[in-house]
Protein backbone atom coordinates (compact mmCIF):
# COMPACT_ATOMS: atom_id res chain seq x y z
CA UNK A 1 0.00 0.00 0.00
CA UNK A 2 1.07 3.47 -0.89
CA UNK A 3 0.74 6.31 0.68
CA UNK A 4 -1.30 8.34 -1.64
CA UNK A 5 -3.76 4.69 -0.74
CA UNK A 6 -3.20 4.93 3.12
CA UNK A 7 -3.87 8.77 3.27
CA UNK A 8 -7.34 8.16 1.44
CA UNK A 9 -8.34 5.25 3.82
CA UNK A 10 -7.50 7.54 6.53
CA UNK A 11 -9.50 10.38 5.10
CA UNK A 12 -12.59 7.82 4.29
CA UNK A 13 -12.47 6.85 7.86
CA UNK A 14 -12.36 10.37 8.92
CA UNK A 15 -15.48 10.92 6.83
CA UNK A 16 -17.12 7.89 8.41
CA UNK A 17 -16.27 9.02 11.88
CA UNK A 18 -17.55 12.77 11.61
CA UNK A 19 -20.93 10.94 9.66
CA UNK A 20 -21.39 8.92 13.37
CA UNK A 21 -21.07 11.81 15.33
CA UNK A 22 -23.27 13.37 13.50
CA UNK A 23 -25.46 10.57 13.59
CA UNK A 24 -25.33 10.48 17.43
CA UNK A 25 -25.74 13.96 17.63
CA UNK A 26 -28.90 13.89 16.23
CA UNK A 27 -30.10 11.28 18.20
CA UNK A 28 -29.09 13.47 21.35
CA UNK A 29 -30.96 16.50 19.89
CA UNK A 30 -34.10 14.46 18.95
CA UNK A 31 -34.18 13.39 22.43
CA UNK A 32 -33.55 16.64 23.95
CA UNK A 33 -36.50 17.95 22.10
CA UNK A 34 -39.18 15.12 23.09
CA UNK A 35 -38.52 14.36 25.82
CA UNK A 36 -37.39 17.43 27.27
CA UNK A 37 -39.45 20.48 25.31
CA UNK A 38 -42.26 18.15 25.04
CA UNK A 39 -42.15 17.72 29.28
CA UNK A 40 -41.28 21.15 30.12
CA UNK A 41 -42.15 24.46 27.86
CA UNK A 42 -44.23 22.50 25.24
CA UNK A 43 -45.92 19.83 27.35
CA UNK A 44 -48.10 18.23 24.25
CA UNK A 45 -51.12 15.46 25.12
CA UNK A 46 -51.31 12.39 22.65
CA UNK A 47 -51.24 13.21 18.69
CA UNK A 48 -51.20 16.80 19.29
CA UNK A 49 -49.09 18.50 16.66
CA UNK A 50 -45.81 20.01 17.06
CA UNK A 51 -46.69 23.68 16.33
CA UNK A 52 -43.94 25.93 18.87
CA UNK A 53 -44.46 29.26 18.58
CA UNK A 54 -48.17 29.04 18.07
CA UNK A 55 -49.13 26.49 20.01
CA UNK A 56 -49.44 26.23 23.88
CA UNK A 57 -46.21 27.29 24.51
CA UNK A 58 -45.98 30.33 23.32
CA UNK A 59 -42.74 32.91 23.78
CA UNK A 60 -41.26 30.45 26.21
CA UNK A 61 -41.52 27.12 23.98
CA UNK A 62 -40.14 29.55 21.02
CA UNK A 63 -37.10 30.78 22.97
CA UNK A 64 -35.92 27.45 24.15
CA UNK A 65 -36.10 25.65 20.92
CA UNK A 66 -34.04 28.15 18.89
CA UNK A 67 -31.67 28.24 21.70
CA UNK A 68 -31.32 24.49 21.41
CA UNK A 69 -31.19 24.56 17.47
CA UNK A 70 -28.75 26.85 17.71
CA UNK A 71 -26.55 24.50 19.79
CA UNK A 72 -27.28 21.62 17.48
CA UNK A 73 -26.52 23.91 14.24
CA UNK A 74 -23.27 24.31 15.72
CA UNK A 75 -22.36 21.10 17.25
CA UNK A 76 -22.95 19.54 13.77
CA UNK A 77 -21.33 22.11 11.98
CA UNK A 78 -17.81 21.07 14.65
CA UNK A 79 -18.45 17.47 13.74
CA UNK A 80 -19.17 17.36 9.89
CA UNK A 81 -17.16 20.48 9.29
CA UNK A 82 -16.17 19.26 5.43
CA UNK A 83 -18.96 17.07 4.92
CA UNK A 84 -21.90 17.78 2.91
CA UNK A 85 -24.05 21.24 2.51
CA UNK A 86 -24.45 23.32 5.73
CA UNK A 87 -24.18 20.31 8.46
CA UNK A 88 -25.30 21.77 11.12
CA UNK A 89 -28.47 22.77 9.18
CA UNK A 90 -28.82 19.29 8.07
CA UNK A 91 -28.59 17.98 11.36
CA UNK A 92 -31.69 20.91 12.97
CA UNK A 93 -33.46 19.64 10.03
CA UNK A 94 -33.09 16.17 10.54
CA UNK A 95 -33.82 15.97 14.02
CA UNK A 96 -36.78 18.74 13.39
CA UNK A 97 -38.74 16.07 11.01
CA UNK A 98 -38.14 13.00 13.39
CA UNK A 99 -39.53 15.05 16.28
CA UNK A 100 -42.52 16.04 14.41
CA UNK A 101 -43.10 12.47 13.21
CA UNK A 102 -44.54 12.06 17.07
CA UNK A 103 -46.75 14.38 17.07
CA UNK A 104 -50.45 14.94 15.30
CA UNK A 105 -51.01 15.99 11.62
CA UNK A 106 -52.66 19.12 10.24
CA UNK A 107 -55.68 17.49 10.97
CA UNK A 108 -55.19 17.35 14.36
CA UNK A 109 -54.54 20.79 14.48
CA UNK A 110 -57.88 21.87 12.72
CA UNK A 111 -59.70 19.49 15.52
CA UNK A 112 -57.87 22.02 17.86
CA UNK A 113 -58.82 25.01 16.36
CA UNK A 114 -62.49 23.87 15.42
CA UNK A 115 -63.68 22.21 18.33
CA UNK A 116 -67.30 22.24 16.62
CA UNK A 117 -68.10 20.95 13.22
CA UNK A 118 -68.99 24.04 11.15
CA UNK A 119 -68.19 26.30 8.02
CA UNK A 120 -64.49 26.13 7.60
CA UNK A 121 -62.45 29.93 8.03
CA UNK A 122 -59.73 31.10 7.89
CA UNK A 123 -58.80 31.30 11.26
CA UNK A 124 -57.61 27.89 12.15
CA UNK A 125 -54.61 29.00 9.41
CA UNK A 126 -53.96 32.18 10.51
CA UNK A 127 -51.41 31.33 13.45
CA UNK A 128 -49.63 29.85 11.13
CA UNK A 129 -48.40 32.44 9.50
CA UNK A 130 -46.60 33.21 13.02
CA UNK A 131 -44.95 29.96 13.13
CA UNK A 132 -43.58 29.86 9.40
CA UNK A 133 -42.32 33.37 10.74
CA UNK A 134 -40.44 31.58 13.48
CA UNK A 135 -39.11 29.02 11.61
CA UNK A 136 -37.73 31.80 9.40
CA UNK A 137 -35.91 33.24 12.28
CA UNK A 138 -34.68 29.82 13.27
CA UNK A 139 -32.99 29.29 10.19
CA UNK A 140 -31.77 32.35 10.12
CA UNK A 141 -30.25 31.69 13.86
CA UNK A 142 -28.42 28.48 12.95
CA UNK A 143 -26.96 29.56 9.90
CA UNK A 144 -25.64 32.96 11.86
CA UNK A 145 -24.34 31.22 14.34
CA UNK A 146 -22.50 28.67 12.49
CA UNK A 147 -21.07 31.52 10.02
CA UNK A 148 -20.20 33.59 12.87
CA UNK A 149 -18.34 30.64 14.53
CA UNK A 150 -16.42 29.38 11.40
CA UNK A 151 -15.10 33.11 11.35
CA UNK A 152 -14.27 33.72 14.49
CA UNK A 153 -12.13 30.59 14.71
CA UNK A 154 -11.04 31.07 11.22
CA UNK A 155 -12.63 27.68 9.36
CA UNK A 156 -12.42 29.81 6.23
CA UNK A 157 -9.06 28.86 6.32
CA UNK A 158 -8.75 24.98 7.01
CA UNK A 159 -11.66 22.18 5.74
CA UNK A 160 -14.68 23.56 7.43
CA UNK A 161 -13.94 27.61 5.41
CA UNK A 162 -15.02 25.31 2.42
CA UNK A 163 -18.72 25.77 3.10
CA UNK A 164 -18.20 29.68 3.95
CA UNK A 165 -16.68 30.00 0.40
CA UNK A 166 -19.11 28.21 -0.86
CA UNK A 167 -21.99 30.33 0.39
CA UNK A 168 -19.88 33.29 -0.69
CA UNK A 169 -19.57 32.48 -3.89
CA UNK A 170 -23.19 31.91 -4.31
CA UNK A 171 -24.29 34.97 -2.97
CA UNK A 172 -21.58 36.78 -4.97
CA UNK A 173 -22.95 38.60 -8.28
CA UNK A 174 -25.62 36.31 -8.34
CA UNK A 175 -28.31 38.38 -6.73
CA UNK A 176 -30.48 37.76 -10.27
CA UNK A 177 -30.10 34.48 -10.50
CA UNK A 178 -30.30 33.40 -7.42
CA UNK A 179 -34.03 34.48 -6.94
CA UNK A 180 -35.40 33.58 -10.33
CA UNK A 181 -33.56 29.70 -9.66
CA UNK A 182 -35.35 30.62 -5.73
CA UNK A 183 -38.73 31.23 -7.76
CA UNK A 184 -38.21 28.09 -9.97
CA UNK A 185 -37.88 25.83 -6.93
CA UNK A 186 -40.70 27.30 -5.15
CA UNK A 187 -43.01 27.35 -8.18
CA UNK A 188 -42.06 23.48 -9.16
CA UNK A 189 -42.54 22.63 -5.93
CA UNK A 190 -45.91 23.85 -4.96
CA UNK A 191 -47.20 22.22 -7.85
CA UNK A 192 -46.16 18.89 -7.14
CA UNK A 193 -47.71 19.36 -3.89
CA UNK A 194 -50.81 19.96 -4.86
CA UNK A 195 -50.80 16.77 -6.66
CA UNK A 196 -48.59 14.55 -3.41
CA UNK A 197 -50.43 15.62 -1.39
CA UNK A 198 -53.24 13.40 -1.74
CA UNK A 199 -57.01 13.97 -2.37
CA UNK A 200 -58.13 17.36 -1.30
CA UNK A 201 -61.11 15.73 0.66
CA UNK A 202 -59.01 13.19 1.99
CA UNK A 203 -57.21 12.82 5.36
CA UNK A 204 -54.09 13.82 6.22
CA UNK A 205 -51.67 10.81 6.53
CA UNK A 206 -48.06 11.82 7.90
CA UNK A 207 -46.28 9.48 5.68
CA UNK A 208 -47.21 10.77 2.76
CA UNK A 209 -46.70 14.52 3.79
CA UNK A 210 -43.40 13.64 4.36
CA UNK A 211 -42.54 12.00 0.78
CA UNK A 212 -44.68 14.39 -1.05
CA UNK A 213 -42.64 17.68 0.65
CA UNK A 214 -39.25 15.54 -0.37
CA UNK A 215 -40.07 14.78 -3.75
CA UNK A 216 -41.48 17.80 -4.67
CA UNK A 217 -38.50 19.73 -3.06
CA UNK A 218 -35.65 17.36 -4.67
CA UNK A 219 -37.62 17.59 -8.14
CA UNK A 220 -37.85 21.62 -7.94
CA UNK A 221 -34.43 21.79 -6.96
CA UNK A 222 -33.03 19.84 -10.30
CA UNK A 223 -35.45 21.60 -12.26
CA UNK A 224 -34.24 25.37 -10.78
CA UNK A 225 -30.14 23.92 -11.60
CA UNK A 226 -31.18 23.06 -15.34
CA UNK A 227 -32.91 26.18 -16.13
CA UNK A 228 -30.52 28.47 -14.36
CA UNK A 229 -26.54 28.48 -13.42
CA UNK A 230 -27.15 29.30 -10.00
CA UNK A 231 -25.25 26.70 -7.80
CA UNK A 232 -24.88 27.93 -4.10
CA UNK A 233 -27.20 26.13 -1.88
CA UNK A 234 -28.15 29.61 -0.04
CA UNK A 235 -30.33 30.58 -2.65
CA UNK A 236 -32.80 27.86 -2.58
CA UNK A 237 -33.10 27.33 1.28
CA UNK A 238 -35.98 29.75 1.14
CA UNK A 239 -38.08 27.65 -0.78
CA UNK A 240 -40.12 25.74 1.97
CA UNK A 241 -40.83 29.04 3.63
CA UNK A 242 -41.83 30.43 0.64
CA UNK A 243 -44.01 27.51 0.01
CA UNK A 244 -45.26 27.28 3.17
CA UNK A 245 -46.72 30.73 3.46
CA UNK A 246 -48.48 31.09 0.29
CA UNK A 247 -50.12 27.70 1.50
CA UNK A 248 -51.34 29.24 4.31
CA UNK A 249 -52.31 32.24 3.04
CA UNK A 250 -54.09 30.48 0.35
CA UNK A 251 -56.26 28.12 2.65
CA UNK A 252 -56.68 31.73 4.56
CA UNK A 253 -58.20 33.36 1.39
CA UNK A 254 -60.49 29.87 0.65
CA UNK A 255 -61.05 27.82 3.48
CA UNK A 256 -64.00 25.36 1.90
CA UNK A 257 -63.74 22.24 0.52
CA UNK A 258 -66.19 22.56 -2.10
CA UNK A 259 -70.07 21.54 -2.96
CA UNK A 260 -70.97 19.10 -0.35
CA UNK A 261 -68.20 19.79 2.49
CA UNK A 262 -69.83 22.94 3.73
CA UNK A 263 -69.58 22.02 7.56
CA UNK A 264 -66.28 19.89 7.41
CA UNK A 265 -63.55 22.23 8.85
CA UNK A 266 -60.72 19.49 10.06
CA UNK A 267 -59.56 18.87 6.94
CA UNK A 268 -57.11 20.95 4.82
CA UNK A 269 -58.39 23.38 1.98
CA UNK A 270 -55.55 22.48 -0.11
CA UNK A 271 -52.76 20.14 -0.71
CA UNK A 272 -50.22 23.02 0.30
CA UNK A 273 -51.19 23.26 3.77
CA UNK A 274 -51.37 19.76 4.51
CA UNK A 275 -47.42 19.74 6.17
CA UNK A 276 -47.34 21.91 9.46
CA UNK A 277 -44.81 24.32 9.27
CA UNK A 278 -42.29 22.08 10.76
CA UNK A 279 -42.58 19.52 8.56
CA UNK A 280 -42.70 21.99 5.60
CA UNK A 281 -39.44 23.56 7.04
CA UNK A 282 -37.46 20.66 7.93
CA UNK A 283 -38.44 18.13 5.54
CA UNK A 284 -37.97 20.43 2.91
CA UNK A 285 -34.92 21.82 3.65
CA UNK A 286 -33.39 17.78 4.03
CA UNK A 287 -34.44 17.71 0.91
CA UNK A 288 -33.29 20.90 -0.59
CA UNK A 289 -29.56 20.28 1.17
CA UNK A 290 -29.43 16.79 0.19
CA UNK A 291 -30.07 17.64 -3.81
CA UNK A 292 -27.78 20.14 -3.81
CA UNK A 293 -24.88 18.05 -2.11
CA UNK A 294 -25.50 15.39 -4.59
CA UNK A 295 -25.04 18.06 -7.59
CA UNK A 296 -22.01 19.04 -6.49
CA UNK A 297 -20.64 15.72 -6.26
CA UNK A 298 -21.86 13.91 -9.12
CA UNK A 299 -20.87 17.65 -10.78
CA UNK A 300 -17.04 16.88 -9.33
CA UNK A 301 -16.94 13.56 -10.63
CA UNK A 302 -17.62 14.72 -13.76
CA UNK A 303 -14.83 16.91 -13.71
CA UNK A 304 -12.19 15.00 -12.91
CA UNK A 305 -13.62 11.92 -15.66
Amino acid sequence: MNATESSAIVRRQSVWVRRIGLAALIALFWAVLHYGVDGTVLARGLDRPVVVLAGDGGILAGVVVLVVLAIGGLLGMLLTRGVGEAPGLFAVSLALALWAWHGGTMDEWLKLSNPVPGPPTGAAYRPLLAEYVYWAVVLAAVLGVTQWWMRASGGGKRAGGRERSASAVGMSGQLGGGIFALLVTAAVAAALLFVLAGPRVGHTHRGQVYFAVAASFIIGVVVARRVVTVRGYIWYLPAPLIVGIAGVLLAMAKPALGAGYENINIIPAWGLVRPLPIEMVSVGLLAVLLTCRTAKRLSSEEDRG
